[in-house]
């Protein structure tokens, strides 16, 4: 122990406050985890933890595990925690030498801040002492000036005991020096990147292949900036802040006002955004009255937008008039907008949140904004990316309306907790980064900027709570885990490396990180770029015109390698072929998309069918009342509101409770329920093929080989004709629907086909249950391959673009003519 002798008073006050933090920290973890067991719940971090629990108490779990697998693979293992190891082991230890097969590169381990460790990455090797290790001597990405610079550099770092680190040899022609550029400002540093890019991309090198690197996400909006005044197609591979999106702040925007209308400063915030509308300067003009009036915003809108003194004068008018005569203080476009924001706060109280979210994007005009705008790929993305985190929250919770949301995003801006931005994985650009998610990625050239002291080596860190055995793991080989995550940016390039620093980021002088000076100096080139003159330092570069950087989502390129890309299922085939609108926003853009009641009451029906099925399977026969009880969980699992929860519980307890006695002791037991089919391949042309996929409800064996295939529909009973599309108001879904499984089944070789039946859950007007059953043709099969093809060969060529459906008031038919332009 320390003697309080040798400690100052500030020392001891110091130690008396952490101390008194880690106890607090140590109440509040214990009774998480007293709360978590009383739910019967884990933490999603503790996942590893309870099967190392579970392994290490029961014998017979682990040894079933242990027959399972008898030859392990752990890649990436410089990466493993501690736990990950104990698995491992647990796995291994029935055996005093196992089949065990650990991969790995010490050089790369730049997981500290998650566990990972080199002790970790060397504690099998010590285990079994016997174990053969093979080191690898080539390398087929990066050329040899590359591999020795960053041997150079990685040779400051201890090595593995016993083992002497040698050189790559690279299996690439050619040799070259790595760049480093010295610059005087930030901005010319972040300029001279964006002209080395432009010079590479007019030697027509793809975009793609060119990633600039940095420490912290923080980097990359300044260098995003530079890059598109520029006009540099590039894309943010980085965890920025999903919630901070433009439209997405937009949407947080119009949420927070309709919360609470008398919050004047968030009714402001809503009437400024352009999508509703209204004059800046004449929204400003009413705040001022109102302010000076001392009003709440909403009232002064409420009261026909009139001073006291015109509403003194003009009394005898109800209160509710529009007042557009000389007494209105305001246009009548913010009247609009105001009841806008009443209607949508009114209907916001009752339905949940990811429906009502659907219908804001759409009513708003925004989803007609954001396809309509150049760069429709990248804001598309990011709202598709918003919707999926609201709807994952929502499922969380058995109601979720609008007060849940915006004390949902309060939450997340307390906690500082980022919600994660989709990727917009087509989108063709240079490739921005951090280091730490560029590991296991290749580019011909690399660009690693802001290589300085603080930032790169020597890193100052704030840590709330100290306590000691933490900060030891954290401290011990710091220094070297930066040199690391250093040599795995700079072997992330084939063909050239060029890492810059600034001498001042305009607060004040920084110094280059030191592994500049480590790497040897004859395997690189060192260059000291001229300041720009003073008139344009006086000026920030991002004041330059910004060119657009037009990502659409009707690029040609895009759409073929979206369609390609993405399986085709009957359902999208099926909406394409009713609406090739339909299909291009919903499916293949995946614009925000909820579930509508009737969705959400036929996702329960499958669910709870496919426990029914399960247990009948296992013999474990479940009886009607625990049916109807797992029915109630599916369907309170659902985004409904409460009076359709309410009816959709009624509806389906009637159905299920009549369909299992219909059918009562008369099913097959020889089943599969939700059997998924991946992978199929149908040839398009010479050149190109299509991904097929589907999920049956039901398998059911007639023999070995031979099945009759279920498909579950929660709609009224249709007419066997009505079924085949031989009726005037039908569409033949149905059929096609069991057209399709056939040829999956048939191209994937494990069964037969022999019938393809449609099995509706509710009763017809007599109060009968229904079945029809299909015998496909091998004529069938070849019509929906030639349907199948001119569909694919439609969207390769955006064939469609002139296309509308039959619904004269079809969303998506609006929107692709704003689209098309």
């Amino acid at each position: 122990g320390i003697s309080s002798d040798n400690l100052k008073k500030t020392d001891i006050d110091r130690l008396k406050k952490q101390t008194e933090k880690n106890l607090e920290l140590a109440f509040v973890y214990e009774n998480y985890e007293k709360e978590l067991a009383k739910k019967k719940s884990y933490d999603f971090e503790d996942m590893l933890l309870e099967l190392i629990r579970a392994m290490e108490e029961d014998d017979d779990f682990k040894l079933i595990l242990q027959e399972s697998y008898h030859y392990i693979l752990a890649d990436e293992h410089q990466d493993a925690n501690a736990s990950q190891n104990r698995i491992l082991e647990l796995l291994a230890d029935f055996h005093d030498s196992p089949n065990l097969f650990i991969v790995g590169d010490d050089k790369q381990a730049i997981y500290r801040f998650q566990g990972a460790s080199l002790d970790n990455f060397l504690y099998f090797s010590k285990k079994y002492r016997d174990a053969v290790v093979i080191d690898l001597e080539h390398n087929y990405r990066s050329h040899q000036g590359i591999l020795d610079a960053s041997h150079s550099l990685i040779s400051k770092n201890p090595t593995i005991p016993g083992h002497e680190r040698k050189k790559l040899l690279s299996l690439q022609m050619g040799s070259t020096p790595i760049l480093i550029t010295e610059c005087l400002t930030v901005n010319d540093e972040l300029d001279l990147v964006a002209k080395e890019i432009e010079s590479l991309l007019s030697k027509n090198i793809p975009a793609r292949e060119i990633a600039v690197l940095y420490r912290d996400n923080k980097h990359a909006k300044p260098l995003s900036d530079v890059l598109r005044s520029h006009g540099i197609a590039h894309r943010i591979e980085s965890d920025n802040d999903l919630l901070r999106e433009p439209d997405v702040t937009k949407i947080i925007i119009l949420c927070r006002a309709m919360k609470d209308l008398s919050d004047s400063g968030a009714l402001a915030s809503a009437l400024f955004l352009k999508e509703l509308g209204c004059d800046p300067a004449d929204v400003a003009t009413i705040c001022n009255l109102a302010s000076r009036e001392k009003r709440p915003l909403f009232e002064f809108l409420k009261d026909g937008n009139r001073s006291k003194k015109n509403k003194a004068d003009d009394n005898s008018k109800s209160d509710s008039t529009i007042n557009t005569g000389d007494n209105s203080m305001v246009n009548a476009t913010i009247q609009k907008a105001y009841g806008r924001i009443v209607n949508w706060s009114q209907e916001s109280r009752i339905i949940p949140f990811a429906n009502f979210l659907q219908r804001l994007i759409q009513e708003t005009g925004m989803l007609a904004s954001v396809v309509s705008d150049p760069n429709s790929l990248e804001r598309l993305d990011s709202l598709q990316a918003f919707f999926d985190h609201i709807a994952a929250a929502a499922r969380s919770k058995k109601t979720f309306y609008l007060d849940d949301f915006v004390e949902h995003i309060d939450l997340a801006r307390e906690h500082g907790l980022n919600a994660k931005p989709g990727h917009a994985e087509h989108i063709d650009g240079v490739r921005l980064m951090t280091a730490h998610r560029s590991k296991g990625l290749e580019f011909s050239h690399v660009f690693i900027i802001h290589v300085a002291d603080g930032i790169w080596g020597n890193r100052s860190s704030r840590n709330l709570f100290s306590i000691p055995l933490i900060e030891h793991a954290r401290n011990v080989g710091r220094i070297d885990d930066e040199r690391r995550l250093l040599y795995v940016a700079i072997t992330r390039a084939r063909e050239s490396v060029h890492m810059t620093y600034a001498i001042s980021n305009g607060e004040k002088e920084l110094l280059p990180s030191q592994f500049l000076a480590e790497i040897d100096r004859s395997l690189i080139d060192f260059d000291r770029v001229e300041p720009l003159s003073e008139s344009v330092l006086s000026h920030p570069i991002l004041l330059r015109p910004k060119p657009e950087m037009r990502v659409s989502i009707l690029r040609p390129d895009f759409i073929r390698a979206k369609f390609l890309a993405q399986p085709l299922s009957v359902t999208h085939l099926n909406n394409y072929l009713k609406c090739p609108w339909t299909y291009f926003f919903v499916n293949l853009m995946r614009v925000p998309q909820s579930q509508n009641k009737h969705q959400a009451y036929g996702t329960a029906i499958h669910l709870t069918l496919k426990a029914y099925f399960d247990s009948l399977r296992e013999e474990r026969d479940l009886n009607i009342k625990k049916v109807l009880e797992l029915f109630k969980h599916n369907i309170e699992a659902q985004p409904l509101a409460v009076d359709e929860r309410e009816e959709s519980l009624e509806k389906g307890n009637q159905a299920l409770a009549g369909y299992l006695k219909a059918y009562d002791s008369t099913w097959n037991r020889r089943l599969l329920t939700e059997y998924s089919i991946r992978g199929i391949e149908i040839k398009i042309d010479e050149k190109i093929s299509l991904q097929l996929t589907g999920k049956i409800d039901k398998i059911e064996f007639i023999d070995d080989h031979n099945v009759v295939v279920v498909d579950y529909k929660t709609s009224k009973p249709k007419s066997r004709n009505a079924i085949e599309g031989k009726t005037a108001d039908s569409d033949g879904n149905y059929k096609r629907q069991l057209v399709f499984y056939k040829l999956l089944l048939d191209m994937d070789e494990k069964f037969d086909m022999k019938f393809g039946e449609i099995d509706f859950i509710e009763p017809n007007e007599r109060g009968l249950y229904k079945k029809e059953r299909f015998e496909v043709s091998k004529e069938e099969e070849e019509e929906l391959k030639k349907v199948i093809n001119k569909m694919a060969m439609e969207v390769l060529s955006i064939g469609f673009l002139d296309s509308k459906c039959d619904d004269k008031d079809c969303p998506y038919c609006a929107l692709g003519q704003i689209l098309k332009g």
